[in-house]
């Protein structure tokens, strides 16, 4: 966080901006500056309700109101929740812990950022709620540690856990990266290399497919294969990309797939046993022949589809090769009765097959499948070829700089509706909007890459970790902003809880994927406990969904930049060196681009080659015991 400093104009932020307002720190209004008086800190219901809701408004509101600010000022209700979470006793918190589960959560938290608090209003509370119901018990491996209840606050618990958990997420990001199973020349048959390919992509999610194929192609034809040919099936998001909305897999898998979430387990269990009919007769009957007619499957999420497919192969035609590109909950959409058997299933695929790849599109992926079914699998990461070289930095500091705020669900939340309204005070409190432009690619607002590269910077707010749009971003070589651990807690776990891709509803394991969990060392479970926020604070820690963040390419790829607050946002948006940060992002993107398009044409190889062991283990070697998921994982 920027350094603090007082003034009698309010409260300032450090943030040496050069030939900025008010000699280079940023003023927060008044609002946002006062502290209880001397006569202690009291509750009173209404009161604080009222209070926090006219703070709340004066907030979100697109003009300022100096008479509202000068209220507020004297009312002091920041100040108030801010003196409540550093008392901390069960009563404040319970009163802290209605404010988080309400939309104004990150707005309130912001606000305290930026009042420079020790304290966070959501996070401290809820981990003091945790380690209140945690009082006296015993600690069982997977479970939070008993060191995280001491006192501390969560900013304080954090720091004393980073090092290790960049330690431990790095590691898992090193070793599961894929191993070269032997030269090239070894691998493919002699021959085969100058044939045409004909590649069948079956998937949900029409973007993920669509990146994929594409590396996957531009690395064969690197490799001196030009006539390969693509045809898409079952994408029936964002299916116009692939026009193929009508398409009869696309249609199966929307009546199975839509609404899932919102519908009863019962109704879903009997979605599933439709579909298995259905596809059954479909491929039975020869359709559709493109399909079969293939050499490779390229298929991507969910894995019930790709198993589905591969159960429900027609008889007497030849099982295809298949490399399988997974982002996203292993079990989605998977009826709660049927957990155990895709889990093993998706076991038996990685150990077991020669005519299936598996491979992930991020560590936090495999290591998601490494505590869920007990194997390794090796990840790659997305790619965007057709942006490369896009965005070109300016070669000095512009005048006015423009960043872009890129689509998320997250931003036109309430929660993201705050942010924005505070990010808007703080640049007319400092007389920054010369200096600053913010756009936000809200719904309704389309931009063409060509358009979004025009900015000097952009900003993501990602509520999934494993949207596309990260490692797009990434390839243009366009300085990216991202949340900090604390702020990214908010998000996922708070704002996001009933959809993350870490919601209980996605969590299953077999023995094998607890004790490779346990010799790894991990030090928290990678699912929520909690099915509703309600039950969030005794059943979850935020310390266990911080560890999460430490696990996902916001981390492990360089020279990405994190914000805590509004201010933090500004305060790096106009410091930075875009120029630096783009020269060195693009030598990661050329250096990841390397080892990927290798994995892509031995993938192809292997798959299309001689056969008589197991695919996915040629890429990654499967620990053997506890102890050499240990050594993975760097302990």
């Amino acid at each position: 966080m920027p350094s603090v400093a007082r003034s009698g104009s309010g409260l300032l932020l450090a943030i040496a901006l050069s030939g900025s307002a008010r000699g280079g720190e940023l003023a927060l209004p008044r609002a946002l500056t006062c502290r209880p008086g001397v006569g202690g800190v009291g509750i009173d219901g209404d009161d604080l309700r009222g209070g926090i809701q006219r703070l709340m408004a004066w907030a979100t509101q697109p003009e300022d109101d100096p008479s509202a600010e000068a209220a507020l000022a004297a009312e002091c209700t920041l100040g108030t929740l801010v003196a409540l979470a550093e008392r901390g006793e069960a009563e404040d918190d319970q009163l802290l812990l209605l404010v988080a589960r309400s939309p104004g959560l990150i707005l309130l938290a912001d606000l305290a950022q930026l009042a420079s608090s020790r304290r966070d209003l959501a996070l401290d509370p809820w981990l003091r709620e945790f380690c209140r119901g945690r009082a006296g018990a015993v600690a069982r491996p997977g479970e939070p540690s008993p060191a995280w209840c001491s006192g501390r606050s969560f900013g304080e618990v954090l720091l004393d856990n980073r090092v290790h958990w960049e330690s431990l997420g790095g590691a898992i990001y090193r070793n599961l990266q894929p191993v070269a199973p032997g030269p090239a020349s070894s691998l493919c048959v002699t021959g085969k290399s100058q044939d045409s390919l004909r590649v069948s992509v079956l998937g949900t999610h029409s973007g993920l497919s669509m990146a994929v194929a594409a590396a996957f192609t531009q690395s064969l034809r690197e490799g001196g294969k030009e006539d390969i040919s693509l045809a898409y099936f079952g994408h029936w998001a964002w299916c116009q990309n692939v026009a193929n909305c009508e398409e009869p897999l696309a249609e199966m898998f929307r009546a199975y797939q839509q609404d899932w979430a919102e519908t009863e387990a019962e109704n879903n269990a009997a979605k599933f046993e439709t579909l298995v009919v259905d596809l059954r007769r479909f491929l039975g009957a020869g359709e559709p022949q493109q399909l079969i007619a293939s050499d490779l499957l390229l298929c991507t999420r969910p894995f019930l589809f790709c198993w589905l497919l591969r159960d429900l192969w027609p008889e007497g035609q030849a099982q295809l090769p298949m490399l399988h590109y997974y982002s996203g909950p292993l079990l989605f959409d998977v009826p709660v009765n049927l957990k155990e058997q895709v889990l093993l299933a998706f076991r038996r695929t990685v150990l077991e097959s020669e005519l299936d790849l598996v491979v992930s599109s991020s560590a936090l992926q495999s290591t998601w499948m490494m505590v869920m079914a007990g194997v390794a699998v090796p990840h790659v990461r997305p790619h965007a070829a057709q942006l490369r070289g896009l965005y070109e930095p300016p070669a000095n500091a512009p005048e006015k700089l423009r960043a872009l705020v890129l689509r998320s669900t997250w931003i036109q939340s309430p929660m993201g509706e705050s942010f924005r309204a505070v990010l808007a005070k703080v640049l007319r409190a400092n007389s920054l909007e010369g200096r600053l432009e913010v756009d936000w690619l809200l719904s309704g607002k389309f931009y063409e890459y060509e358009d979004i590269a025009r900015f000097h910077a952009a900003v993501f707010l990602p509520e999934q970790p494993d949207k596309l749009t990260f490692w797009e971003q990434y390839e243009m070589s366009m300085p990216l902003w991202l949340p900090t651990a604390d702020f990214w807690v908010r998000i996922h776990a708070i704002g996001e809880h009933r959809y993350s891709v870490f919601a209980h509803l996605w969590e299953a394991d077999l023995p094998e994927g607890a004790a490779a969990a346990e010799a790894c060392g991990l030090p928290a479970p990678l699912f929520l406990r909690s099915e509703t926020l309600h039950e969030l604070p005794r059943a979850d820690s935020p310390v266990t969904a911080a560890l999460w963040f430490y696990l996902t390419d916001h981390v492990h790829f360089p020279h990405l930049q994190l914000f805590g607050s509004a201010a933090e946002l500004v305060s790096g948006l106009l410091s930075a060196d875009l120029a630096g940060m783009s020269r060195k992002m693009d030598a990661f993107n050329a250096q990841t681009w390397r080892a990927s398009s290798a994995f892509y044409r031995a993938a192809h190889c292997i798959l299309s080659g001689e056969r008589g062991r197991p695919a996915t283990p040629r890429f990654a070697p499967q620990p053997g015991g506890p102890a050499e998921w240990s050594r993975m994982c760097g302990a």
